[in-house]
């Protein structure tokens, strides 16, 4: 029962993982049957820069220029896995309900969800931003673009200026949004009789507009400034995507307290390594989300991979999410949010490389104390921009 187990499992994790990764389709993605964790894959770039063009004098010798190559590396070090239990007993009282497709339809989503995370991660690597100056001038500003049905077009048209001001050829052009920037773009051509609803969706593709084709994706990487100045009260809180800190001068053991220290320095210091839930001292300065059925605060909490950087001088805390997609922040305690935004895709497919190991099967171990199957399922990959991709695409800043 469980070897049909394993062969169900493996059918659905695959065509699953095959349908729903963007990166499938955004990126320059290859995928190996064998690949090793730790190894690297180099490309040699020629650089044409040094060769001129000259005029050419009938008995003068030319002048031979230097063709030039550089080497890059992309290395194969992320190795992502999803490891649970099943139990004999279970198998037996799911009957013909057939868990082996579900499961492995659902690990296949939060690995795929991972690897789409780090490749639009990448975005930070591209050549140029795209942002509010460059909706009516030629240079950026610094400002995330407040996304609308007004301000649309100009996104789609001065990004492709921008980009062919870059020499870059403008053929499969692509753009990738969140859900909530797909429906300014929806809103947009329903207003020009043209059903963006009715597209195909695979790996995330919603259909052409403007030149290029539109995919959507929760995976963005979000970035956001906090200022906190002021020391927070007893039972003031904080909160990020719904998760709430609640500052206390008493730590106690609800899941998501901080201490409030005697300055606002050491606080923040505190909230940070909540934030991160594996550094600092957990159980006395902060309290770590739980577990527990049915509400596994903190698988949910991971998954949204979260780092912060605290600065003193300026009394922020600057916190990126990993493809958690746009960050909403909340509670009653005294803070400004100075900086929040999106990091969105506008340019070449191709642009970024990603190599991930084909059909990398779930493996079954015998579990040393149940009558039951430990269960395993890996993605090997490796992630690089390389220089010659960085001017393919432009990193667009979205307003949260």
């Amino acid at each position: 029962m469980l070897a049909v187990f394993k062969e169900q499992f493996d059918n659905a994790y695959q065509a699953v993982f095959d349908k729903v990764l963007v990166a499938m389709e955004i990126a320059n993605t290859r995928l190996e049957k064998k690949l090793d964790y730790g190894s690297s894959v180099k490309r040699v770039k020629y650089s044409l820069a040094p060769i001129r063009v000259r005029n050419i004098t009938i008995g003068v010798n030319r002048t031979i220029d230097q063709l030039n190559d550089s080497g890059e590396t992309l290395l194969v070090n992320k190795n992502k896995g999803a490891d649970f239990r099943v139990s004999k007993k279970e198998m037996i009282q799911a009957g013909p309900l057939n868990p082996a497709e579900t499961i492995g339809a659902e690990v296949a989503k939060k690995l795929s969800r991972y690897i789409d995370a780090d490749v639009f991660a990448q975005v930070k690597n591209a050549l140029q931003t795209f942002d509010t100056g460059d909706l009516t001038t030629m240079s950026s500003n610094g400002t995330a673009i407040a996304l609308s049905t007004t301000n649309i077009p100009q996104l789609l048209a001065q990004g492709r200026a921008k980009l062919r001001k870059a020499n870059q050829d403008l053929t499969s052009l692509a753009l990738v949004l969140d859900s909530y920037g797909g429906s300014i773009i929806e809103q947009y051509v329903m207003s020009k009789n043209i059903d963006l609803a009715a597209a195909a969706f695979k790996n995330g593709y919603a259909g052409p507009v403007g030149g290029a084709e539109l995919y959507l994706s929760e995976n963005l990487l979000a970035e956001a400034i906090i200022t906190m100045s002021a020391n927070p009260s007893n039972g003031q809180t904080f909160s990020i995507n719904g998760f709430i800190y609640t500052f206390v001068t008493s730590i106690g053991a609800t899941p998501g307290n901080v201490l409030i220290e005697a300055g606002v320095d050491a606080t923040r210091d505190n909230l940070i390594d909540a934030i991160h839930q594996a550094t600092g001292t957990a159980g006395s300065k902060y309290i770590v989300w739980t577990d527990i059925d049915p509400g596994y605060d903190q698988s949910n909490w991971v998954d949204l991979q979260l780092a912060a950087v605290d600065n003193d001088g300026a009394d922020t805390i600057t916190i990126t999410g990993t493809g958690s997609g746009r960050l909403v922040f909340g509670g009653n305690a005294t803070y400004t949010v100075t900086k929040n935004l999106v990091h969105a895709y506008y340019g070449k497919k191709g642009a970024i490389d990603v190599v991930i190991q084909d059909l990398a099967e779930m493996e079954m171990v015998d579990d040393p104390y149940q009558r039951a199957k430990i269960i395993r399922a890996d993605a090997i990959y490796g992630i690089f921009t390389f220089a010659d991709g960085k001017p393919q695409f432009l990193d667009v800043l979205l307003q949260s």
